[in-house]
């Protein structure tokens, strides 16, 4: 069954015979891994649509055939190893988008942008559009959510690393990791949307102070985790965080 979008104004994003090829071809790019998977794909277009919507609503115009375009091949071909010729998993994704967008009938601008805002979920890298602050949000958006959901997110991703490389992970040094990324990522100039953007008391984007709440839980959490995992025994790692 075709995934039916969140997308509130279809007629500014994709026939639906284009979306049905777009949807075929990025879901191909995708492994069964535990976090990069096309279910990830799915809710970063999801996120990103909304994200739209909050900026369409305060007069920012953004281009939703970019965005539905990046958000599902953000992450495409994280299983191959790409290193030999490329030096970034979003490099070898933005490569395999643009040539896929350009088979597609995308125009050359809409291709570039499409690239643009792929490598914009790399952490060195800017965000110096719209649709590339919103596709790099987007891909975040489980730091800022429900506390169970990070966790298990967090969970996830560690089951990835683990299956991808073969090498045993303590929970510490997922907390230091997590701690390592969000300082790379959490920054106001490739996040804020704009004037708009929802602040806190502090002048904090509220998105940013959310996702710092949630790493600062767990690193709380994780002061007391080699007695608590002793009580547990062989029980899952997230039960220790429910």
């Amino acid at each position: 069954m075709f995934y039916q979008m969140s997308i509130s104004r279809p007629e500014q994003t994709l026939t639906d015979e284009f979306s049905h090829e777009l949807f075929a071809e990025a879901k191909a790019q995708y492994a069964d891994l535990p976090y990069h998977n096309f279910e990830h794909a799915k809710d970063v277009l999801d996120e990103s649509m909304v994200l739209a919507d909050y900026c369409e609503a305060n007069q920012v115009e953004v281009n939703r055939r970019v965005l539905v375009a990046a958000a599902l091949f953000h992450d495409a071909g994280y299983y191959e190893d790409s290193s030999d010729n490329y030096e970034t998993k979003e490099e070898y994704s933005a490569f395999l988008a643009m040539n896929i967008c350009q088979k597609l009938g995308m125009t050359e601008d809409e291709t570039e942008a499409v690239g643009l805002a792929i490598m914009g979920t790399e952490p060195a890298q800017d965000c110096p559009t719209i649709e590339s602050k919103i596709i790099r949000r987007a891909d975040l958006a489980n730091f800022a959510g429900p506390w169970r959901k990070f966790i298990k997110r967090s969970l996830d991703f560690t089951r990835e690393e683990i299956q991808l490389k073969g090498i045993h992970i303590a929970w510490s040094d997922i907390c230091d990791r997590t701690n390592y990324v969000a300082g790379l990522y959490f920054n106001d100039t490739n996040l804020c949307l704009g004037d708009f953007d929802k602040r806190d008391k502090h002048g904090t984007l509220v998105f940013i102070a959310k996702s710092w709440r949630n790493i600062n839980r767990m690193n709380v959490q994780n002061r007391g985790f080699l007695s608590r995992a002793r009580a547990v025994g062989q029980r899952s790692l997230q039960k220790l965080f429910e």
